[in-house]
């Protein structure tokens, strides 16, 4: 028996425009001063205008169109090379001209050169992630956690709660790019519910403070 695959529908152009500036922004959209939607690429880190000549439509997703803009999605077909190495951070348009399978390479290694794609394939997929994503090695990684005395850097638990290699989650500066220290799954979760704002953070607190004062005041009454 054939069973159809339900796809996502993107939210209509009139919806999207009817969503609150919020909403847009936890799903990384900013409107800029002409009225037009914004968004950054998930790939070069680029916010640019989300038009059909920056953004492929894709209708498998909420927004209607892909999450990689038109020359990150060339890269990895290895039509052009303007996205960076992963391991040295050289420009993919001086790839290699002597590499093999330059397309094959560019889209699954994300290398520019022999020497490059030695050191990937050295590496586990533990270490190119974090690599990748955080530009540090596994020492970097264990030597956070022994600062931190094998435990979270917020909560001081010892149990990390998530299924990945090495169970802690790497936190870090979204704006900048800075680590910033090795969280279990609740901490890291509620940062991002947070959107790592200080100030909403210390409002907590204060509501925290307030409400608990007042419970203590009942029971003795």
């Amino acid at each position: 028996m054939n069973v159809s695959k339900k796809t996502k529908k993107p939210i209509s152009d009139e919806t999207r425009r009817k969503m609150s500036e919020s909403q847009l922004k936890r799903r990384g959209w900013e409107q800029s001063e002409k009225g037009v939607l914004k968004k950054k690429c998930s790939r070069c880190k680029v916010v640019m205008d989300v038009t059909p000549e920056n953004f492929s439509r894709d209708k498998s997703r909420w927004s209607g169109f892909h999450h990689r803009c038109h020359n990150c999605q060339a890269a990895q077909r290895g039509h052009v090379r303007t996205t960076l190495c992963f391991i040295c951070g050289a420009d993919m348009q001086n790839i290699q001209e002597g590499l093999r399978g330059k397309t094959k390479h560019m889209s699954q290694r994300g290398v520019c050169s022999l020497e490059c794609l030695k050191k990937r394939k050295k590496m586990t997929n533990f270490a190119f992630n974090l690599w990748k994503k955080y530009k540090i090695t596994p020492e970097d990684y264990e030597k956070m956690l022994y600062e931190q005395n094998n435990c979270c850097a917020i909560c001081k638990t010892d149990k990390p709660r998530s299924s990945r290699k090495g169970g802690w989650l790497v936190d870090h500066d979204h704006e900048t790019g800075q680590v910033r220290g090795l969280l279990c799954l609740k901490c890291n979760s509620g940062l991002g519910l947070f959107k790592d704002s200080v100030e909403a953070l210390q409002e907590a607190v204060v509501y925290l403070n307030k409400t608990s004062q007042i419970s203590a005041s009942k029971l003795e009454q």
